[in-house]
């Protein structure tokens, strides 16, 4: 009799509550990076344990793909000198620096409010940018904060604030962790947790089994030539003018060697950099470069290449490596970030120092010659990424950091 009371109980008992956590997002400009993985995170998260709330300081489309996938979002309009990208925020003499502060501390009132009226039980944080704006708002409500750690650390002040507002750190890779601050790592190591990235492999395998017939043909693509593909954004760190200079070289060899370049700037601080990149095409004589812009079907394009290549200066682990060996791609990357753990050099692709423009030539030039090796090198990076790189595993774990989280949230961010 007791234990079916126990079980009509049971059966009656409301159901959990669902972990309410609040993603603070400061940066839109077309879907890179962040923006892509919100996408997947909202497409595979448990709804029925978690409820997500993406909060931004502006409206914009970008939102309403969120909204198509059941997500939430709220608005919370920021004062417009937070509104500037990255170092034009920083940049200025002592009275700027106390505008960006008065500015910051407004909006950590109102954002404490949103935080409050949505009882949220912890804070997502994918940048420091985001951390470091909502981060104080968590402080004063007593909310905990999971700082996901997506690119390289860059400014050292700011990054030892963001460790002390975390209360949990999640870098993508050891590499990654072991790269900077040795000092803080070991100061935080009990709140330090390694997640690997991922991607969506159902969505990839769709676009490579598409016709690409009239893509191939809109794109100008000549099967015959040998067709080698950047995806990302165009801006500097990305090492596109070590690419370009690495293009004379090659082309010197392979003259029917064709280049694309499938993204834009993103933001008008880099704006210029194309123009740059086309001086540069222009001094050395190089041909067959073509500029795609932003490409909402960047993976069909991928998937009709001959080799993926990324010469960045700086990266996080790139999701577009581990697209292109999911698309059976040979990739050519430079040793930054996690890159060499997911790149393994001589068996899916090969790996070249950051700023080596002849190291990239030999590299790109030694896959144009090699049919075989590149099918080799294609073929082992799609096992390879079929077994390590599903978002799934991805989301689910980071599920599990949100609980750990939210269990430790009383000893605060």
């Amino acid at each position: 009799m007791q234990a079916a009371r126990q079980l009509g109980a049971a059966a009656t008992a409301p159901p959990a509550k669902k972990l309410k956590v609040l993603i603070f997002e400061p940066y839109f400009f077309k879907v890179y990076g962040n923006t892509r993985y919100l996408i997947t995170l909202f497409q595979h998260v448990d709804r029925e344990r978690y409820e997500p709330v993406l909060v931004t300081p502006f409206e914009d489309e970008f939102l309403d793909r969120i909204r198509e996938l059941g997500g939430r979002c709220i608005v919370v309009p920021a004062p417009e000198r937070l509104r500037q990208y990255g170092g034009m925020l920083t940049g200025g003499g002592p009275a700027q620096h106390a505008l960006t502060g008065l500015s910051l501390l407004r909006y950590t009132a109102k954002l404490a409010a949103v935080i409050k009226k949505e009882s949220a039980d912890l804070l997502h944080c994918n940048n420091l940018r985001s951390l470091l704006t909502i981060g104080p708002a968590a402080k004063l409500t007593g909310r905990p904060c999971v700082w996901y750690i997506k690119g390289d650390l860059e400014s050292p002040a700011l990054d030892r604030l963001g460790f002390s507002l975390a209360r949990t750190i999640v870098y993508q890779t050891e590499t990654n962790k072991r790269l900077k601050y040795p000092d803080l790592v070991e100061s935080h190591h009990e709140k330090i947790r390694i997640l690997a990235n991922g991607i969506d492999l159902e969505e990839i395998e769709t676009a490579a089994k598409r016709d690409h017939s009239e893509l191939e043909q809109e794109i100008g693509l000549t099967p015959e030539s040998f067709n080698v593909v950047y995806v990302g954004q165009i801006y500097p760190l990305k090492g596109l003018t070590h690419l370009i200079d690495a293009m004379a070289r090659v082309q010197a060899v392979l003259p029917d060697t064709h280049l694309y370049l499938v993204g834009d700037s993103g933001v008008s601080a880099y704006s210029t950099h194309q123009a740059e990149l086309e001086d540069r095409i222009r001094e050395l004589g190089v041909t067959n470069v073509h500029f795609l812009g932003w490409r909402r079907d960047a993976h069909a394009i991928a998937s009709v290449m001959d080799l993926l290549v990324l010469p960045s200066l700086s990266e996080g682990v790139p999701k577009s490596v581990m697209e292109g060996m999911a698309l059976g791609k040979p990739v050519v990357a430079t040793t930054v970030g996690g890159t060499a753990e997911i790149v393994a050099h001589g068996e899916t692709g090969l790996l070249v120092a950051p700023g080596d423009a002849n190291g990239l030539a030999s590299a790109i030039s030694l896959m144009g010659q090699n049919r075989n090796q590149r099918e080799q090198f294609g073929a082992r990076g799609r096992t390879v990424a079929r077994a390590r790189f599903d978002i799934q595993r991805n989301i689910a774990g980071l599920e599990r950091l949100w609980e750990r989280t939210r269990n430790h949230g009383t000893e605060g961010c």
